[in-house]
C-alpha cells in the first residue's frame, strides 16, 4: 500500500550493522562540523561586536555570540570523547537546540525591540531555519529526529515567551510567523527524509561496488589458480621431455660400457673397434650428463622465482627460461627466435615478470593459425631496457585494440569467462616495476608487444645473454 511506503520513507529502519556504524561515524563528524560553525562563524561575529558595539543595551548580542561560541567549544570537546559514537547524534541535536534557544532568547530580549522594533517574530523563523538546515547538512538525521528537534525548538520558543513575559510578540500578524515556523520545520523534515535516503542509497551503492570488486578479486584468484595448475602441467610435460632424452642416452651409454666390460673379460685383446665404441659411449654419457645438469639448473631457477619478493636477475636469462618452459606449447605453433643483447642485471620480482612474459608468448602463439614466427628481442636505450615480442599472426582489429587492456567478464553457466584479464594484469605488473607495456597490431599482419623497464644496475658491466 502507498501509505505504508510513505511510512517507511518517513520512518526508515536499517538493520545493517555496518551502516549503523557508518551513521555513528558520520554523527561524530557532523558534531564537529556543527561545533566549528558555532566557533568560527559566531566567534567572528562576537569579535566584530566587541570591537564596534559600545552601547550597553546592545551588549546582549555580543553576550549571545559568546554563549554560542562556548556551546561550540563544549560540543567540540565532547566530540573527542572515546565513547561519543553512540551519543554523537543526540549531542549534535542538543547543540542545535541550545544555539536556537540562545538565539530566540536574544530575539525576545527587550534590547532587541530597541534596535529592531517589531521584528522579533520575523527573526525567530530565520533562526530556526538556519539551525535546522545546518543540522540537516551535518548530521545523518532520520526524518522523525529532525521533526522532534524542530518541535523541541518550537517548544523552547513558547517556554521563553512565557518565561520572559513576551506574549505581546504574538499579537497582530505574528500568527503568520508562527505558521512560517511550522512550515519550516515540516520542509526541513521532508528534506531530511530525502537526504537520509540518498545517503542510504549511496552507502548501498558503495557496498555493491566493494562486493563487485571482491568478486573480481576472487575471479582473479580463481584465474591465477587455474593458470598455476595449467603451468604445473606444462612444467611436468616440459621436464619430462627435457629429462627423458638424456636419461635414455645415459642409460644406453651405461649399458654399452657394461657390455664392453663383460666382453673385455672374455676377450683378452678386444681391439681398436671396442675402444672406439667405449669412447663413443663415454662421450654420449658426458653429453647426457650436461643436458641433465642444464635441465636441473633451469628447473631450479623456475622454482626459485618466488623465494623472495625481489631478486637480482638477468632478464635475458628469464626470457630464455620462459621460452624453454613453454617449449612444447610454442613449438607446435611457431618458430621462436631469440635475439637478445647483453643487458645489466636488474632488481625486480622475477615471478611476476615471468608471468608477463608467458602471457605475451601465449597470446602470440594463440594468434598464429598455422606454423608462424615469434621473435623476441632485447636492447638497452638510455636508462631503459626494451623487450619486443613480435609475431606474424592474424593481428588485432583496430576497434578492439583501444579496449585491449580493459578486463571484461562474461557469465557462462556456472563459470566466469574472462577477456583481456591477462593483459590487464600484465600491464599492472609492468607499471609496478616502473615501466610500461604497449601493444601495436594490424589485422592480418601481426602484433608487436613492447615492454620498457627502467635500468636498476647491480654492478658494472652487463650480464651475459641467455641463449
Amino acid at each position: 500500500m502507498k501509505w505504508l511506503r510513505w511510512l517507511r520513507y518517513l520512518v526508515p529502519t536499517e538493520e545493517d550493522p555496518a551502516f549503523k556504524a557508518e551513521l555513528r561515524r558520520l554523527s561524530v563528524t557532523g558534531l564537529r562540523a556543527i561545533a566549528w560553525v558555532c566557533i568560527g562563524a559566531t566567534g567572528l561575529m562576537a569579535l566584530v561586536g566587541l570591537a564596534t558595539v559600545h552601547d550597553v543595551e546592545a551588549g546582549i548580542f555580543v553576550l549571545a555570540d559568546v554563549m554560542v561560541v562556548g556551546i561550540g567549544v563544549a560540543g567540540l570537546a565532547l566530540s573527542y570523547w572515546k565513547g561519543v559514537g553512540r551519543w554523537a547524534l543526540l549531542l549534535g541535536c542538543s547543540v542545535g537546540v541550545a544555539v536556537a534557544t540562545t538565539g530566540i532568547a536574544t530575539v525576545l530580549h527587550p534590547a532587541h525591540e530597541t534596535f529592531f522594533p517589531g521584528q522579533a517574530m520575523a527573526h525567530v523563523p530565520t533562526t530556526i531555519a538556519i539551525v535546522l538546515l545546518v543540522g540537516m547538512a551535518s548530521l545523518p538525521l532520520r526524518p522523525l529526529q529532525m521533526l522532534a528537534t524542530g518541535l523541541l525548538i518550537g517548544t523552547a520558543f513558547l517556554f521563553l515567551t512565557h518565561a520572559m513575559d513576551r506574549w505581546d510578540v504574538l499579537s497582530g500578524y505574528s500568527g503568520l510567523h508562527v505558521a512560517n515556523m511550522v512550515v519550516i520545520i515540516l520542509i526541513c523534515t521532508g528534506l531530511t527524509a530525502v537526504v537520509y535516503h540518498r545517503r542510504a542509497e549511496a552507502y548501498r551503492a558503495r557496498r555493491m561496488a566493494e562486493e563487485s570488486f571482491e568478486e573480481l578479486r576472487q575471479a582473479q584468484v580463481r584465474l591465477l589458480v587455474s593458470e598455476n595448475a595449467a603451468s604445473q602441467r606444462r612444467l611436468a610435460a616440459a621436464l619430462s621431455h627435457d629429462l627423458n632424452t638424456p636419461l635414455g642416452a645415459l642409460t644406453s651409454a651405461f649399458d654399452t660400457v657394461a657390455q664392453l666390460y663383460r666382453r673385455k673379460g672374455k676377450e683378452p685383446d678386444p681391439g681398436e673397434r671396442l675402444d672406439g665404441v667405449f669412447e663413443e659411449a663415454t662421450r654420449s654419457g658426458r653429453q647426457s650428463s650436461e643436458r641433465l645438469k642444464a635441465a636441473v639448473e633451469r628447473m631450479r631457477r623456475l622454482t626459485a622465482l618466488d623465494r623472495s619478493e625481489e631478486q637480482v636477475v638477468d632478464l635475458n636469462e628469464l626470457w630464455s627460461d620462459t621460452v624453454s618452459f613453454l617449449g612444447t606449447e610454442l613449438d607446435a605453433k611457431a618458430d621462436v627466435r631469440l635475439d637478445l643483447t647483453p643487458l645489466p642485471l636488474v632488481r625486480c620480482r622475477p615471478q611476476q615478470l615471468s608471468a608477463v612474459f608467458s602471457n605475451l608468448l601465449r597470446n602470440a602463439a594463440a594468434a598464429i593459425t598455422e606454423q608462424g614466427r615469434i621473435e623476441i628481442t632485447s636492447n638497452q636505450r638510455g636508462g631503459e631496457l626494451v623487450f619486443r615480442v613480435s609475431d606474424n599472426g592474424r593481428g588485432i582489429p583496430a576497434q578492439r585494440l583501444s579496449r585491449l587492456f580493459e578486463p571484461e567478464f562474461q557469465v557462462e553457466g556456472s563459470r566466469i569467462a574472462t577477456t583481456n584479464w591477462g593483459l590487464f594484469v600484465s600491464r599492472g605488473i609492468i607499471a609496478q616495476h616502473g615501466g610500461h607495456l604497449e601493444i601495436d597490431s594490424r589485422e592480418g599482419e601481426g602484433t608487436i608487444a613492447t615492454i620498457s623497464l627502467p635500468v636498476t644496475l647491480e654492478g658494472a658491466g652487463a650480464a651475459p645473454t641467455g641463449r
